[in-house]
């Protein structure tokens, strides 16, 4: 805020308008002149979140920033985002796997090898790679975030599935016994 303007009233209220669970506010500023200066604006939240707001030294709303903000009642709300049940399912089966992939090795199966783990850790780093590069090009903070969530269950997937793989290849010697005896 400017240096000698002061904030004198402020209002806040949920309004249907221009759309569901908008909210409208005025705040009222004491300017160093000792004249007043209105702000009147509106938030309208969703998936993507837009503020409004106009200053001006009458104390009704301008009829012109109204029909503006009116203006913003065309917004529909996004689809829902259809990868959500297939993350959950990819996660869920994911840990599954990872128990029992647990169990596979605690009881004498096949551990990972150096090499899988290196392939796993340069897959990180070229997705780090990718979300910092997506970063430097000014994406919305909100979906690399999202990216983010969506690889780590994607690369957690793929790991459990090839952890898998290598149990049908390499079953458990059944025969082995689970203590040694001296």
């Amino acid at each position: 805020m400017p240096k000698g303007w002061q904030v004198r009233d402020t209002h806040f209220e949920s309004s249907g308008f221009p759309a569901k669970e908008s909210t409208r506010f005025r705040v009222t500023y004491q300017l160093p002149n000792n004249t007043r200066l209105f702000a009147y604006g509106y938030v309208l939240s969703g998936r993507r979140s837009y503020i409004m707001m106009n200053y001006t030294d009458v104390s009704p709303e301008p009829l012109e920033f109204t029909s503006f903000v009116g203006s913003f009642t065309r917004l529909t709300p996004d689809p829902p985002d259809q990868t959500s049940a297939t993350n959950g399912f990819i996660l869920l089966s994911a840990i599954c796997v990872a128990i029992f992939d647990w169990w596979y090795t605690r009881k004498g199966g096949r551990k990972p090898v150096r090499n899988e783990y290196l392939g796993l850790l340069v897959v990180v780093l070229l997705l780090v790679a990718l979300l910092v590069f997506y970063g430097y090009r000014g994406a919305d903070a909100g979906e690399i975030g999202g990216m983010t969530g969506n690889l780590f269950i994607l690369v957690f997937g793929i790991w459990e599935l090839s952890r898998l793989i290598i149990r049908w290849k390499h079953p458990r010697p059944s025969n082995k016994p689970l203590i040694e005896t001296p």
